[in-house]
C-alpha cells in the first residue's frame, strides 16, 4: 500500500483513540494505581486522593494525544501512531516483564550492571521498532494490530485493578484497607513533637533497629569499644531466636503475640498501658500498626486535610514510584524514592518538618532536642531503618547517598547513634528510671534470614560495669509477654526474664515454612 494512500474517517479516529488511550491509561492510570493497590500500607492515603490526581491527568493526556494524532498529516499519520503505539507497548512490557525487584517499596534500588542496561535498551529498540515496521510493510493490518491490542490490553489492566481491589479488601485484617479504598478519611501523621519528653516516674523506651543481625552486633561492639562502654547497663542476649524474617508480621508478633500478620486485634498490651497511665507514642512509618491502634492509643498522631500541595506532593510520589517501575533500566534512577521520601511526600504539608523521619541520621539529628519533663509514665516506641538496604551510614556518620556500605559499618554506625541517645538519656536524669529495649525485628544471616535478631534490654535502676551476656534461649514470642510486665501487667508469664539457660523447641517462620527444633548458637 502507499504511503499517501487514503485513510477513513472512522478508521483515523478509531485508531487514534486507540493509541492515545492505551499510552495514557497505561502509564499515567495502571501504572500508579497498581503500585498503590499493591503498597497500601505505604503509601497510607485514600482512594480518592490518588483518583483525584491520576484521573483528570489521564483523561487530558488522551484527549491531547488524540487531537494531536488526528491532526497530523495523512502522510504521517501511521508513523506518529507506530511511535505512539509502540512507547505504550514498551512500558508495558517493562512495567510487567522486565521487573528486578523494583516493584518493592522498601529502599532497595535497582542497581543493574552496563550489560543488563544495555541488553534492557536493545529490548526497547527492539519493541519500538515492530509497530514502525509493521505499519511500513502491513500497512493493511496496522489499524486492526492498534486497535485490537491496545483495546485488549486497557481491558486486562481494568481487570488486573478490579482483582487489585478485590484481593486487598479479601486480605485486609482490621478494616484499615476498605477504609481506603471506601474513601472514608485516612488522614493522620506521627508528630515528633514529644519525641524527648520524658516521664519523671517510669518511662519503658523500645527501640527497634530494622535487619539487625546479632551476630553483626557482636562484631560491631568488638571493633568500637566506645559502643561497649555505651551498652555497659544493658544485657545482650546472644541467643535470641526470631519468629518471622520480614518486618511486618515480627512486629505484629511483638506487640500482639499474633502469628498473623498485620493482626492488631488483640490491642491488650496499648490498654494494659492505658489503664496503667503511659502516654504511648509511636514514633514509626504507618505501614505496620492499624489505623485503629494509631487513632485509639497513639498520643503523637495527629488528624489533618489534604490541601492543594498536598495532592500535588502526592502525585510526584505515585508517579515517580510508577515511573521507577516502568522505566527503561537507564532512566528509573531520577525516580528512586525511599521510605522516608514516601512518608514525607503523603503526608499533609502543614506537617512536613513535624512527622518522624525513621531514618538513621535524621534520628541522630533530633537528639540534640531539649529534654521536657511530664509526670505521667511514657511508653515510647521507636523504630529505625537500622541496617535495612540501602545502608548509606557509615561509621562517621556521614549519608554516602546512593553507596551503600557494608553490614558491618552500618552496625557501628547504629550503635553509635544509640549510645549519644543513650547519653542524652543520662544527662537528663531520665536513663536510670526507664526500662530500654534494643532489638531488631529480624537479622539478615545469609541462609538463615533473619532468625538472629539484636535483642539488648536495659532494667529500671539496673547497672553493670561491663555489659552482661546472657545466653538463655530468648525466643520472639516472648517479647509479647515480656512488654505486657513491664507495662504493669504482673501476671504476665513467659517473659524474657523467666527464661533459665539450656535447651528449649522455638519456631521461626521463614517463607511459607515453619523451621521447628531445638536451636542454639
Amino acid at each position: 500500500m502507499a504511503e499517501d494512500s487514503f485513510i477513513s474517517k472512522n478508521t483515523k479516529q478509531t485508531v487514534t483513540f486507540a493509541s492515545a488511550l492505551f499510552f495514557s491509561f497505561n502509564i499515567l492510570f495502571f501504572a500508579p494505581l497498581e503500585i498503590y493497590l499493591g503498597n497500601m500500607n505505604d503509601i497510607s492515603v485514600p482512594l480518592k486522593y490518588v483518583l483525584w490526581g491520576i484521573a483528570p491527568l489521564t483523561v487530558a493526556v488522551t484527549a491531547i494525544l488524540f487531537f494531536l494524532l488526528y491532526k497530523t498529516k495523512e502522510k504521517y499519520f501511521y508513523t506518529a501512531v507506530s511511535v505512539v503505539w509502540g512507547l505504550g507497548l514498551a512500558f508495558y512490557i517493562q512495567g510487567n516483564f522486565l521487573q528486578i525487584n523494583s516493584a518493592q517499596l522498601d529502599g532497595t534500588e535497582q542497581r543493574a550492571g552496563a550489560v543488563s542496561c544495555i541488553i534492557n535498551l536493545l529490548i526497547w529498540l527492539v519493541i519500538l521498532a515492530v509497530p514502525h515496521l509493521i505499519q511500513k510493510f502491513k500497512r493493511d493490518i496496522f489499524p486492526n494490530a492498534v486497535n485490537i491490542s491496545s483495546l485488549a490490553i486497557v481491558a486486562i489492566e481494568v481487570l488486573v485493578l478490579i482483582l487489585g481491589c478485590w484481593q486487598a479488601a479479601e486480605n485486609d485484617v482490621d478494616g484499615r484497607v476498605i477504609e481506603m479504598l471506601s474513601g472514608d478519611n485516612y488522614d493522620y501523621y506521627l508528630s515528633q513533637d514529644d519525641q524527648y519528653e520524658f516521664s519523671t516516674d517510669h518511662n519503658i523506651i523500645l527501640i527497634l533497629t530494622d535487619e539487625y543481625d546479632s551476630f553483626c552486633f557482636e562484631e560491631a561492639v568488638k571493633n568500637d569499644p566506645q559502643a561497649a562502654e555505651g551498652f555497659k547497663d544493658f544485657t545482650f542476649y546472644s541467643n535470641t531466636i526470631g519468629v518471622f524474617g520480614g518486618s511486618s508480621p515480627s512486629i505484629t508478633n511483638i506487640f500482639t503475640g499474633s502469628h498473623t500478620d498485620l493482626d492488631f486485634s488483640n490491642d491488650t498490651l496499648f490498654r494494659t498501658l492505658d489503664s496503667n497511665g503511659y502516654i504511648t507514642q509511636l514514633f514509626t512509618s504507618k505501614e505496620i500498626f492499624s489505623h485503629d491502634i494509631f487513632m485509639k492509643y497513639a498520643d503523637n498522631c495527629v488528624e489533618y486535610s489534604f490541601g492543594a500541595k498536598d495532592l500535588m506532593n502526592l502525585d510526584k510520589c505515585i508517579y515517580s514510584l510508577a515511573f521507577y517501575k516502568y522505566m527503561p533500566v537507564i532512566l528509573k534512577e531520577p525516580f528512586h524514592l525511599g521510605g522516608a521520601d514516601i512518608n514525607r511526600m503523603t503526608s499533609s504539608s502543614d506537617a512536613y518538618y513535624r512527622v518522624y523521619d525513621y531514618n538513621n541520621l535524621a534520628f541522630y539529628n533530633t537528639i540534640g532536642t531539649d529534654v521536657t519533663y511530664t509526670d505521667s509514665k511514657c511508653f515510647k516506641y521507636i523504630y529505625l531503618f537500622g541496617l535495612h538496604p540501602i545502608r548509606t551510614t557509615s561509621k562517621d556518620l556521614i549519608d554516602h547517598g546512593d553507596e551503600q556500605v557494608s553490614e558491618e559499618e552500618c552496625a557501628e554506625a547504629v550503635n553509635k547513634i544509640l549510645c549519644v541517645y543513650l547519653e542524652k538519656l543520662r544527662e537528663n536524669g531520665v536513663y536510670d528510671n526507664s526500662d530500654i529495649i534494643i532489638m531488631a525485628d529480624h537479622g539478615f544471616k545469609n541462609n538463615d534470614w533473619g532468625k538472629y535478631p539484636t535483642l539488648l534490654i536495659k532494667r529500671s535502676g539496673e547497672s553493670f560495669d561491663k555489659m552482661n551476656v546472657s545466653n538463655v534461649p530468648v525466643s520472639y514470642d516472648d517479647m509479647y509477654p515480656t512488654l505486657l510486665y513491664l507495662a504493669g501487667d504482673e501476671s504476665s508469664e513467659g517473659t524474657v526474664f523467666d527464661l533459665k539457660e539450656g535447651e528449649r523447641t522455638r519456631y521461626f517462620a521463614q517463607t511459607d515454612e515453619y523451621i521447628t527444633g531445638s536451636v542454639t548458637r
